[in-house]
């Protein structure tokens, strides 16, 4: 029961900082970078339903972005290269 209120509780965070993010922004996609601290198929598993729910709240495709390590995230991060992370 901890894992979905937790779950939960990050799906009503990221619709409210994509709703900031997004006011007066128009983009065809919203990147999602993902911290690697596991595999990347395991984090694909773990983060493409609340992807899939973004996308669908937002009405924008929310695409998850998995780095290959932490300094290539730290990278992707800085450049701007995705909008949000976790």
């Amino acid at each position: 029961m901890k894992g979905i209120k937790r779950i939960v509780a990050i799906a009503v965070l990221m619709c409210a900082v994509l709703s900031f993010v997004l006011s007066g922004v128009a983009s065809a996609e919203i990147k999602f970078g993902i911290l690697p601290r596991l595999s990347a198929m395991e984090l694909n598993t773990m983060y493409s339903p609340l992807a899939e729910y973004l996308s669908k709240e937002v009405g924008e495709k929310v695409t998850l972005v998995i780095s290959k390590d932490f300094d290539a995230y730290n990278t992707m991060v800085a450049n701007g290269q995705v909008d949000m992370g976790f």
